[in-house]
């Protein structure tokens, strides 16, 4: 079998589009403030890992977002999940 490529841990065409959303709503900073918090950068929470570390800090960046009043549709579609998603994800967070 061939060499697996090693991921760049550059976001996707698909992830990026997620950031420049977040940038252009002027979220990205507190966004990536929360998911440093977390230990975690913005390229690991954009890469889907399921990780914990990197799980937390995507959820508690859809919760800040939900503190905000963003519906889990609009953050689903900020970043690409399906909003039941951060509905569960949001729940197993305790403010």
């Amino acid at each position: 079998m061939g060499k697996k490529k090693k991921s760049s841990g550059v976001p996707t065409v698909h992830w990026t589009a997620t950031i420049d959303k977040l940038r252009e709503r002027e979220l990205l900073e507190p966004i990536v403030e929360i998911i440093r918090s977390n230990h975690a950068t913005m390229e690991e929470v954009c890469n889907r890992s399921k990780t914990l570390r990197i799980v937390a800090a995507r959820h508690a960046a859809w919760f800040h977002l939900r503190s905000l009043g963003f519906s889990y549709p609009e953050i689903g579609k900020l970043w690409s999940v399906d909003h039941t998603t951060v509905l569960s994800a949001t729940k197993k967070i305790k403010p």
